[in-house]
């Protein structure tokens, strides 16, 4: 439970920390964020962890596991919208 809770919140802290972030981010700045993606094994974990919950069939881990996977999701697509405000694409 402790770590669970130091996960959320260091995810909701740089969630904060990039609300909080002058914009817009600028040149090579903006372009390493928007360079930034989940690895192909997150990316089939997550997968993966997406058809186990569409059958109700996570365990307790994979619920917890997947929860965290959503939050730095969220975090990356805060983080990109960022990025672009500032970029020319």
């Amino acid at each position: 439970m402790v770590a669970r809770l130091q996960q959320q919140t260091g995810t909701e802290i740089l969630n904060r920390i990039f609300e909080n972030a002058p914009a817009p981010l600028k040149g090579e700045a903006a372009e390493s964020i928007l360079a930034l993606r989940f690895s192909p094994t997150d990316r089939k974990r997550m997968q993966q962890l997406a058809r186990k919950a569409q059958l109700g069939k996570l365990t307790d881990n994979e619920r917890i596991l997947a929860e965290e996977y959503n939050r730095i999701s969220h975090l990356l697509a805060l983080m990109h919208a960022k990025a672009l405000v500032g970029s020319s694409l």
